[in-house]
């Protein structure tokens, strides 16, 4: 004797309904939190960036551009980081040395937010002979307040510099120059004027 099953179509797809709901409200707030997360927690930063004060230098500038503050840095390297390529032109400079000490090598006890430390990493022509057209990846490992541990991965390189313009212009010291010149001309109108008064008082 054969049973006949029946099956409950609605109440099947209510079920369905209701695991897709509870999987996405999970998605939800775990994705929810790790935003929340994002948006106060620290965040290390490893970039090249010309010295604007001296626009041959390329800088190694190592930031904490988060929210909090980012506590025993430490640094892995991919290769072999030179320490102060100088050297205007590839043909001319000498091979750099290793990369042996500095904030990249012994790490950083902590960063507040927007603190930096800088490096000078060389010039063009030093740092093309020495890496040339590779990128170089600098991963920092970092603790939060509450102990929790971040990794970010920063590439660094330098072929991209090339050709590139790293003058500053401020517009306030143009200003300021106009300025110092229409005070320099109005002392030597009033010197002048004052001249002229004497000679009259002599009469």
């Amino acid at each position: 004797m054969e049973e006949t099953i029946s099956i409950d179509w609605l109440s099947v797809g209510m079920l369905l309904a209701t695991i897709v709901l509870a999987f996405l409200t999970g998605a939800y707030v775990f994705l929810t939190k790790r935003l929340v997360k994002s948006q106060v927690d620290p965040y290390i930063a490893v970039f090249v960036h010309h010295d604007n004060t001296r626009p041959t230098i390329i800088q190694l500038i190592i930031r904490n551009i988060g929210a909090a503050v980012a506590k025993n840095i430490k640094f892995t390297i991919n290769g072999s980081l030179p320490a102060r390529a100088f050297g205007l032109e590839e043909k001319t400079s000498k091979e750099a040395n290793k990369m042996v000490d500095g904030p990249l090598i012994s790490g950083i006890p902590a960063l507040i937010p927007g603190e930096d430390r800088r490096i000078d990493w060389g010039q063009y022509g030093g740092l093309m002979k020495s890496i040339g057209d590779k990128e170089i990846i600098i991963k920092a490992i970092y603790e939060t307040d509450d102990s929790r541990k971040i990794t970010t991965d920063s590439v660094v390189e330098v072929k991209s510099f090339l050709n590139t313009n790293a003058s500053k212009y401020d517009p306030y010291e143009g200003i300021v120059k106009e300025l110092e010149k229409i005070s320099h001309q109005l002392n030597n109108i009033g010197s002048k004027e004052s001249v002229l008064t004497l000679k009259v008082d002599n009469k």
